[in-house]
Protein backbone atom coordinates (compact mmCIF):
# COMPACT_ATOMS: atom_id res chain seq x y z
CA UNK A 1 0.00 0.00 0.00
CA UNK A 2 1.43 3.80 -0.74
CA UNK A 3 0.58 6.55 1.32
CA UNK A 4 0.51 10.12 0.63
CA UNK A 5 2.61 12.88 2.63
CA UNK A 6 3.16 16.74 2.16
CA UNK A 7 6.43 18.49 1.47
CA UNK A 8 6.16 18.18 6.27
CA UNK A 9 5.14 14.79 5.88
CA UNK A 10 1.44 15.37 6.51
CA UNK A 11 -0.75 12.51 5.20
CA UNK A 12 -2.34 13.78 2.24
CA UNK A 13 -4.59 12.76 -0.62
CA UNK A 14 -3.25 10.96 -3.80
CA UNK A 15 -4.49 14.06 -6.01
CA UNK A 16 -2.82 16.91 -3.29
CA UNK A 17 0.45 14.75 -4.10
CA UNK A 18 0.06 14.95 -7.84
CA UNK A 19 -0.33 18.92 -7.53
CA UNK A 20 2.88 18.81 -5.40
CA UNK A 21 4.74 16.24 -7.45
CA UNK A 22 4.50 18.90 -10.42
CA UNK A 23 5.51 22.07 -8.16
CA UNK A 24 8.96 22.89 -7.90
CA UNK A 25 9.13 23.05 -4.20
CA UNK A 26 9.76 18.97 -4.54
CA UNK A 27 13.70 19.80 -5.13
CA UNK A 28 15.78 20.06 -2.81
CA UNK A 29 19.03 20.67 -3.92
CA UNK A 30 20.87 19.05 -7.21
CA UNK A 31 24.62 19.27 -7.65
CA UNK A 32 26.46 18.25 -10.97
CA UNK A 33 30.35 17.01 -10.38
CA UNK A 34 31.65 16.87 -13.17
CA UNK A 35 35.01 15.74 -11.85
CA UNK A 36 33.46 12.36 -10.88
CA UNK A 37 31.08 11.88 -13.48
CA UNK A 38 28.16 12.08 -11.68
CA UNK A 39 25.33 14.46 -10.39
CA UNK A 40 23.57 14.18 -6.90
CA UNK A 41 20.22 15.35 -6.65
CA UNK A 42 17.84 15.33 -3.52
CA UNK A 43 13.98 15.92 -3.96
CA UNK A 44 10.71 14.96 -2.39
CA UNK A 45 8.81 12.04 -3.55
CA UNK A 46 6.02 12.09 -1.13
CA UNK A 47 5.74 8.38 -1.05
CA UNK A 48 5.92 5.98 1.49
CA UNK A 49 5.44 2.10 1.27
CA UNK A 50 3.92 -0.20 4.01
CA UNK A 51 6.88 -1.95 4.75
CA UNK A 52 8.67 1.05 5.80
CA UNK A 53 5.90 1.82 8.34
CA UNK A 54 5.40 -1.71 9.78
CA UNK A 55 9.08 -1.25 11.25
CA UNK A 56 7.34 1.72 13.16
CA UNK A 57 9.86 4.17 11.21
CA UNK A 58 9.02 7.83 10.08
CA UNK A 59 7.82 7.59 6.55
CA UNK A 60 10.44 8.47 4.23
CA UNK A 61 9.55 11.32 1.87
CA UNK A 62 12.73 12.65 0.70
CA UNK A 63 15.44 11.40 -1.65
CA UNK A 64 18.87 11.20 -2.47
CA UNK A 65 20.20 9.47 -5.45
CA UNK A 66 23.41 9.77 -7.08
CA UNK A 67 23.19 9.30 -10.91
CA UNK A 68 26.15 8.79 -13.47
CA UNK A 69 26.01 11.71 -15.15
CA UNK A 70 23.45 12.35 -18.10
CA UNK A 71 21.77 9.00 -16.75
CA UNK A 72 19.23 7.75 -14.20
CA UNK A 73 20.75 4.30 -13.49
CA UNK A 74 21.63 5.14 -9.82
CA UNK A 75 24.44 4.60 -8.21
CA UNK A 76 23.15 4.98 -4.55
CA UNK A 77 20.10 5.58 -2.85
CA UNK A 78 19.38 7.67 0.25
CA UNK A 79 16.23 8.18 1.74
CA UNK A 80 15.24 11.03 4.77
CA UNK A 81 12.10 11.82 6.60
CA UNK A 82 12.23 15.70 6.82
CA UNK A 83 13.65 18.26 4.23
CA UNK A 84 15.55 19.73 7.04
CA UNK A 85 17.52 16.04 7.09
CA UNK A 86 17.78 15.29 3.06
CA UNK A 87 19.81 18.64 3.57
CA UNK A 88 21.88 18.13 5.54
CA UNK A 89 22.04 14.36 3.86
CA UNK A 90 22.40 15.92 0.68
CA UNK A 91 25.83 17.58 1.77
CA UNK A 92 27.07 14.82 3.18
CA UNK A 93 26.09 12.44 0.19
CA UNK A 94 28.54 15.20 -2.03
CA UNK A 95 31.53 15.37 0.34
CA UNK A 96 31.07 11.46 0.09
CA UNK A 97 31.39 11.87 -3.70
CA UNK A 98 33.91 14.06 -4.05
CA UNK A 99 36.28 12.59 -1.48
CA UNK A 100 35.96 9.24 -3.14
CA UNK A 101 33.97 7.28 -0.70
CA UNK A 102 30.73 7.01 -3.26
CA UNK A 103 32.13 6.38 -6.49
CA UNK A 104 32.14 5.32 -10.10
CA UNK A 105 33.81 2.58 -11.88
CA UNK A 106 35.33 3.97 -14.74
CA UNK A 107 33.65 2.31 -17.66
CA UNK A 108 30.65 3.86 -16.35
CA UNK A 109 31.85 6.79 -15.42
CA UNK A 110 33.31 7.64 -19.04
CA UNK A 111 29.93 6.55 -20.47
CA UNK A 112 31.62 3.28 -21.16
CA UNK A 113 29.16 0.01 -21.03
CA UNK A 114 31.06 -3.29 -19.32
CA UNK A 115 29.28 -7.05 -18.95
CA UNK A 116 28.39 -5.95 -15.16
CA UNK A 117 26.91 -2.36 -16.36
CA UNK A 118 24.68 -4.39 -18.83
CA UNK A 119 23.66 -6.57 -16.22
CA UNK A 120 22.96 -4.23 -13.80
CA UNK A 121 21.23 -2.09 -16.20
CA UNK A 122 18.85 -5.06 -17.26
CA UNK A 123 18.46 -5.77 -13.35
CA UNK A 124 17.24 -2.50 -12.54
CA UNK A 125 15.12 -1.85 -15.58
CA UNK A 126 12.84 -5.40 -14.73
CA UNK A 127 12.88 -3.86 -11.21
CA UNK A 128 11.35 -0.61 -12.49
CA UNK A 129 8.88 -2.56 -14.82
CA UNK A 130 7.06 -3.82 -11.75
CA UNK A 131 6.47 -0.68 -10.33
CA UNK A 132 3.06 0.96 -11.35
CA UNK A 133 2.40 4.75 -10.24
CA UNK A 134 -0.37 5.30 -12.26
CA UNK A 135 -3.56 6.83 -11.45
CA UNK A 136 -2.59 10.45 -10.59
CA UNK A 137 -1.75 12.24 -14.30
CA UNK A 138 1.83 13.95 -14.40
CA UNK A 139 4.19 15.29 -16.29
CA UNK A 140 7.64 13.27 -15.28
CA UNK A 141 8.61 9.59 -13.56
CA UNK A 142 7.96 10.00 -9.85
CA UNK A 143 10.77 7.09 -9.22
CA UNK A 144 13.61 8.53 -11.40
CA UNK A 145 12.33 11.94 -12.54
CA UNK A 146 12.63 11.75 -15.83
CA UNK A 147 10.11 13.69 -18.00
CA UNK A 148 10.50 11.60 -21.16
CA UNK A 149 7.38 9.11 -21.26
CA UNK A 150 5.99 6.69 -24.13
CA UNK A 151 2.80 7.06 -25.02
CA UNK A 152 0.41 5.52 -27.51
CA UNK A 153 -0.32 8.42 -29.98
CA UNK A 154 -2.62 8.77 -33.32
CA UNK A 155 -1.26 11.33 -36.03
CA UNK A 156 -2.95 13.24 -38.39
CA UNK A 157 -1.92 10.84 -41.76
CA UNK A 158 -2.35 14.34 -44.11
CA UNK A 159 -0.75 17.11 -40.98
CA UNK A 160 1.42 14.70 -39.10
CA UNK A 161 0.13 16.64 -35.98
CA UNK A 162 -0.76 14.62 -32.94
CA UNK A 163 -4.54 13.90 -33.32
CA UNK A 164 -5.08 11.76 -29.91
CA UNK A 165 -3.12 10.28 -27.05
CA UNK A 166 -3.73 7.85 -24.75
CA UNK A 167 -2.61 8.75 -20.86
CA UNK A 168 -1.25 5.21 -19.63
CA UNK A 169 2.34 5.67 -20.47
CA UNK A 170 5.80 4.08 -19.49
CA UNK A 171 8.77 5.80 -18.17
CA UNK A 172 11.53 6.04 -20.67
CA UNK A 173 14.14 5.88 -18.05
CA UNK A 174 13.13 3.13 -15.63
CA UNK A 175 9.96 1.40 -17.41
CA UNK A 176 7.63 2.50 -14.06
CA UNK A 177 3.93 3.19 -15.68
CA UNK A 178 2.40 6.16 -15.24
CA UNK A 179 -0.33 8.51 -16.23
CA UNK A 180 0.50 11.23 -18.48
CA UNK A 181 -1.05 14.40 -17.85
CA UNK A 182 -3.45 16.56 -19.95
CA UNK A 183 -3.75 20.16 -20.58
CA UNK A 184 -7.17 19.19 -18.89
CA UNK A 185 -5.00 18.46 -15.36
CA UNK A 186 -3.18 21.40 -15.56
CA UNK A 187 -6.76 23.45 -15.20
CA UNK A 188 -7.18 24.60 -11.19
CA UNK A 189 -3.25 23.51 -10.33
CA UNK A 190 -2.78 26.20 -7.51
CA UNK A 191 -6.20 26.39 -6.18
CA UNK A 192 -7.65 25.15 -3.53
Amino acid sequence: MILYYGLNGETISEKEWGKLFGSPDRIVAKMNLPDQGVVVSTIWIGLSFSDELATGDRPLIYETMVFPENDYLEIECFRWATRYEAAQGHAEVVDKVVSGEISLGVDLARGLQSDIDLEYKELISRKSAEVDASGVPTAGCPICGDRWILVPMLFDEETYDVAAWGTEGTCYSCGTKVTVCTPLDAEGLGED
